[in-house]
């Protein structure tokens, strides 16, 4: 079940993605609206659900918000400047050190040996083409970006993981959720007063519509990525699973009629890494 999660999460992060290069709304703007709207749509759901007792969850939860928003800005910010040529780069350093991290956790966790393989293949495969998609070369500044948000959200992951126990996940995950949008905006609502900018077309429509989308693919996509990563053997794995973003969008765009130069070929080979792994977790072959 945490695979379905897992490219529920993946489908979403395109989603997001497709938005910031739609509407090209100010970052610091658009992630008030998306915590906002992500919050607002999951707070209906709030008095049906079973809240934990244990203070850790809601401090795992804020911790875990306040790196996802300094990350979500940086990826912002960079995903603008080259129109999404980049967005979601971090991902194969987010895998690996997620991977790594667990591993080092919970040393009996580790993948059962025939299948080590298969996985290490599959990812070699899903980060070289995910390098490889776009012809625009990954360059020192946006090396310098990917480094801390990738590692800052594999600490996330574990964390997350950590802290969510592997059942009733749906109710633990929109718990999670709702507390991690609540801080989000709280923080950004700060950010923005702090820099003067709560007022400068904050409202305006472009930012509202954005922020929709925005909050709307995050409140489906990050209940979806509590979700696996509680279900998962390991974070890494459904952060590797997120690297099919591309993939989604040379869909999406292809079907839209949006030219873009994603190269298919590429994208076909990190879907073919993605067959791999997780045919190699359940042990297919």
């Amino acid at each position: 079940m945490w695979i379905i999660y897992a490219l529920i999460h993946s489908l979403t992060r395109a989603a997001f993605a497709e938005t910031n290069r739609l509407f090209k709304p100010d970052g610091e703007k658009l992630s008030f609206w998306q915590g906002l709207f992500a919050f607002l749509i999951l707070l209906p759901m709030a008095p049906f659900l079973i809240w934990p007792r244990e203070e850790m969850f809601y401090f795992a939860a804020a911790g875990s918000s306040l790196i996802l928003t300094a990350g979500s800005l940086a990826n912002l910010a960079l995903s603008a400047e080259r129109n999404s040529r980049h967005a979601g780069i971090h991902m194969p350093l987010e895998a690996l050190a997620a991977f790594i991290l667990w591993l080092v956790l919970h040393p009996v966790s580790g993948p059962h040996p025939a299948a080590l393989k298969g996985i290490a293949a599959a990812f070699l495969l899903m980060s070289f083409a995910l390098s490889k998609v776009r012809r625009d070369p990954l360059s020192w500044h946006v090396f310098l970006v990917v480094v801390p948000v990738g590692i800052s959200y594999a600490v996330a992951g574990v964390v997350t993981k950590t802290i969510v126990p592997p059942y009733n996940v749906i109710n633990l995950a929109l718990c999670y959720a709702i507390v991690n949008f609540a801080v989000m905006t709280g923080v950004m609502s700060f950010y923005l007063l702090v820099k003067r900018k709560l007022g400068q077309g904050l409202t305006g429509e472009k930012h509202i519509r954005a922020g929709f989308g925005a909050g709307f693919s995050s409140a489906i996509g990050y209940t979806a990525f509590v979700a696996a990563v509680a279900l998962s053997p390991n974070p890494g794995y459904v952060s590797a699973l997120a690297m099919l973003l591309p993939v989604w969008l040379l869909i999406w765009r292809d079907f839209a009629g949006i030219s873009d130069d994603i190269n298919p070929r590429y994208a076909f080979l990190i879907g073919a890494g993605a067959v791999i792994m997780v045919a190699s977790l359940l042990r297919l072959f």
